[in-house]
This record gives C-alpha cells, sequence and structure tokens, in this order.
C-alpha cells in the first residue's frame, strides 16, 4: 500500500510539473484588439509562464486605452530606446532602478522638477542643460585632479622609501 501511494504521489508530482500552465490565458480569450497588439506572440504565447502573459496582456491594454499623443510619445521613447547601446540601456536601467527605490515624497519632488523642466521654453531648457553640463566637467575635473595629487603623493612616498632602503 505504501509502495502504491508512493508511486501515485511521484506519477501526480511528475505529472503537474510538465502539464502548460494551468492558470495561462489561452490565445483565444484574448479580445481581437489585445490579439493584434499582442500578433508577435502569438507562436510562442502557450509556452509564456501566467505571470509574463498577465503582463503582456496588461501593456496591450494600456497601449489600446492611450490617445494618439500618448501612443506617439511612447513610440518615440521606445525608439530612442533601441537605438542606445547596451550600456546606455544598461545605465538608464540603473538610474531607474534608483528611482524606484527611494522615498516617494523624493518621487514626487523629482517628478515636479521635471515638470517644471518640461514647461520651460526651449532656450530656456538649453541653457540649463548647458550650465548642468558646465558643472558636471568641473566637478569631473576637480576629481581629476584629486586623483592626480593621490598618484603624485603615493609616487613620492614610494621613491622616498626606495632612497631610505
Amino acid at each position: 500500500m505504501t509502495k502504491f501511494i508512493l508511486t501515485l504521489i511521484l506519477t501526480l508530482s511528475f505529472t503537474l510539473l510538465y502539464l502548460p500552465n494551468a492558470n495561462a490565458i489561452k490565445w483565444q480569450a484574448l479580445n481581437n484588439a489585445e490579439q493584434t497588439v499582442l500578433a508577435q506572440f502569438s507562436s510562442q504565447w502557450s509556452q509564456l509562464d501566467n505571470a509574463k502573459q498577465i503582463k503582456l496582456q496588461k501593456g496591450a491594454n494600456r497601449w489600446l486605452n492611450m490617445d494618439d499623443q500618448r501612443r506617439s510619445k511612447v513610440l518615440a521613447k521606445f525608439n530612442a530606446w533601441q537605438k542606445m547601446s547596451s550600456a546606455q540601456q544598461q545605465k538608464l536601467k540603473s538610474d531607474f532602478n534608483v528611482f524606484k527605490n527611494m522615498p516617494v515624497n523624493q518621487q514626487q519632488k523629482l517628478r515636479r522638477t521635471h515638470q517644471n523642466f518640461q514647461k520651460m521654453s526651449l532656450e530656456k531648457q538649453r541653457q540649463l542643460k548647458a550650465k548642468f553640463k558646465q558643472q558636471q566637467r568641473k566637478k569631473q575635473i576637480q576629481k581629476n585632479r584629486t586623483k592626480l595629487r593621490a598618484k603624485q603623493r603615493n609616487k613620492t612616498r614610494q621613491s622616498a622609501k626606495k632612497r631610505s632602503h
């Protein structure tokens, strides 16, 4: 009897392990608009795990509910993303993760600052960007000088040690 129960448990475990995801969304359950947006996934839809299917379906619905202006902005951002190098994409992902991990009040402050920047004239935006870049250059120069001084101090110390030996 124990052998029978053990065999049954192993068989059920094996079966459940290799059964398709019971919670999976069937392709036919998607409405026509969702299927159109997600057409590139149709051939592999049944192989995607449920969480991925849900994420894609939610994304398709967000897309379907956007107005034309918002869709244009999203497409422009996507195209810009596609043109980035993998290093640039990684940097952006990293920066976004830093943002997501900020306290909510800090995120809100950053959003307001960005919104205020977006409301400025293009000329004012250019001026601020130029000023920011100049400040960044100054910081980098200062950082390089500090590194150079540290190297020089180390060389001086090493020379002094050699002379004393």
